[in-house]
């Protein structure tokens, strides 16, 4: 009896796991099918970014793979569409301007002085983050060349401190964790960033929209 209960328990965290991860493709779909319909008058003078997926190839109950759709006007502008895109287009990042705002991504990258040239004063700023506990490097001395491919928190803050964006958002997380490391929050994320920026930055997450027009505003609930 007990082995049969641990069984269906198990079985029914894999069906309630299956059932989130449905829930989440209907969502991802429904923002995708409302971007294409939505009349592009509404969004004049502004721009929408949605953080379809804020997480990178490997599977995450909570994040979907590195994609953020950009709409200005009558434009719609699909970033990090994939892992093949991921893996074959490692920029250092992508500036999309539309009526006088302006957006960069960072795209997959290490700490770099263009993205800083290129995001100078602007409206927006989406970048990736890195963060791999320091006794994983003891367990797995290879982990510090999966950071040497991606920007730390410190380094995202030298970006941000340097660009000036009006909000800075993070997303793409990088976090590793091993038997008994935990990895870290997003809170942490933000408080190693904020020791180098103390301007507005968000923690980004999937399906998170902001609005970039007389204001630059992040909608927490979509």
């Amino acid at each position: 009896m007990t082995e049969y209960r641990q069984d269906d328990e198990r079985h029914g965290r894999g069906m309630a796991a299956k059932h989130s991860r449905i829930t989440q493709i209907l969502a991802l779909l429904g923002v995708l099918a409302m971007a294409l319909l939505a009349p592009a008058e509404s969004r004049a003078g502004s721009m929408r970014v949605t953080l379809l997926g804020t997480g990178t190839p490997n599977p995450h109950p909570d994040r979907f793979g590195p994609a953020t759709l950009v709409e200005a006007g009558e434009q719609r502008l699909l970033f990090d569409a994939g892992r093949g895109v991921t893996i074959r287009l490692n920029q250092f990042g992508y500036r999309v301007d539309y009526a006088g705002r302006s957006v960069v991504i960072s795209g997959d990258t290490r700490f770099d002085q263009n993205v800083i040239e290129a995001a100078k004063g602007v409206d927006l700023l989406v970048h990736e983050v890195v963060a791999i506990p320091e006794a994983l490097f003891a367990v797995n001395p290879a982990m510090k060349r999966v950071e040497a491919h991606h920007t730390t928190p410190e380094e995202v803050g030298t970006v941000m401190s340097e660009a000036r964006p009006r909000l800075g958002v993070l997303t793409h997380y990088v976090l590793t964790s091993g038997p008994g490391i935990p990895s870290e929050t997003k809170d942490e994320l933000l408080a190693r960033l904020k020791t180098r920026y103390s301007g507005p930055v968000v923690a980004g997450h999937d399906l998170m929209a902001i609005e970039v027009g007389e204001s630059v505003t992040a909608l927490q609930d979509q």
